[in-house]
């Protein structure tokens, strides 16, 4: 799935309200959410990989009994790039290649 990147013209009529659509995420985030946010990053803290698996299996819908479950193989990796469109894939790896530049 390819997400394009908008652009916004402020000379558009539009401009106001497509900026506000994309701003929308903002009101979700407050503070209820971001003291949930910041209770699942105590509790991983404080309980290591048994909380990321107990996560994990929450909100991704996994049965995984420890974090050896959540390892992916080389070989699964390499089966999901090549699964992807050229363009993401190429993508992908130019951001990869610019990551480890960088580091």
């Amino acid at each position: 799935m390819s997400f394009p990147i908008a652009r916004l013209n402020t000379q558009e009529s539009d401009f106001a309200s497509r900026l506000d659509q994309l701003l929308a995420w903002e009101s979700v985030s407050d503070a209820k959410v971001n003291q949930i946010v910041d209770d699942i990053l105590a509790d991983v803290k404080a309980r290591g990989d048994d909380a990321v698996v107990e996560y994990t299996n929450r909100f991704d819908h996994t049965q995984a009994t420890s974090m050896q479950d959540l390892v992916l193989s080389k070989e699964r990796l390499q089966q999901a790039l090549d699964g992807l469109p050229a363009d993401q894939k190429s993508a992908l790896e130019k951001a990869a290649e610019r990551i480890r530049r960088y580091h």
